[in-house]
């Protein structure tokens, strides 16, 4: 996962830089590069999309990556955890991530889907739909290791799941939700000089989201429900001969 503040892109068509966006995921950048031909273009983030704070969840994201320190790495897992309503959900992931390697994996797995949950969340009521695909990459990157343990106990899965369902019902939302339309076509649009781009609304309406939150939360169970009921069914077949 990139934690640096610049990304550089290599794009040679109008049809490829319109791409750009979605190739911003996991970034949490305040700005990237762009090359076309022989030059290269920087795109700043600006207007709302510059007052985007995500400096507090980009910390925690190196502290808990492989290449810090033990220590450094023991000491984030404690900060997060502590206050996890204060980090946007990319922190979640990587907190799942330091945690399974130290062989903590039952935390790893609430961690896992509670960010996956938030992620969703955001991305419910995020404005600029081009930047939900944020959700897939995170879930895409960190999720391997993570599901094929947590799926060898199903009736442990469906006890943390709940759990989650628990923790995301009580913890605020004290971060910048905005941090997922840095991952969408609007932000990189808007850093290339689009008016309409730049104008455009960052988030569905307030007065939404609490039912917006609901709504996620009962389809993030039904569609649990419906994976384990078909790794069930997989299980109880048959074995052809």
């Amino acid at each position: 996962m990139e934690l640096s503040a610049t990304k550089e892109i290599r794009v040679k068509t109008a049809k490829t830089i319109l791409a750009t966006g979605i190739l911003l995921l996991l970034t949490l950048c305040s700005s990237f590069s762009s090359v076309m031909a022989d030059k290269t273009y920087v795109i700043e983030n600006t207007g709302e999309f510059a007052t985007i704070e995500t400096n507090r969840t980009r910390g925690a994201m190196g502290s808990l990556s492989d290449d810090a320190p033990l220590q450094e790495r023991k000491i984030a897992i404690e900060i997060v955890t502590d206050k996890p309503d204060t980090f946007a959900p990319p922190a979640f992931f990587a907190l799942s991530h330091a945690l399974f390697g130290l062989g903590h994996n039952d935390e790893a797995v609430f961690w896992f889907y509670a960010g996956q949950l938030r992620a969703r969340y955001d991305a419910n009521r995020c404005a600029d739909v081009s930047a939900r695909s944020a959700v897939t990459a995170l879930a895409q990157q960190h999720g391997a290791e993570i599901n094929q343990y947590a799926f060898t106990n199903l009736p442990k899965l469906q006890t943390i799941v709940a759990q989650v369902i628990e923790f995301d019902r009580k913890t605020p939302h004290n971060y910048d939700n905005r941090w997922i339309n840095l991952h969408g076509l609007n932000a990189t649009m808007a850093g290339m000089g689009d008016e309409k781009a730049a104008k455009a609304p960052l988030s569905l309406p307030k007065e939404q989201w609490a039912q917006i939150a609901e709504k996620t939360r009962v389809d993030y169970v039904a569609g649990f429900e419906i994976a384990l009921k078909e790794l069930k069914a997989r299980e109880n077949a048959p074995v052809r001969k």
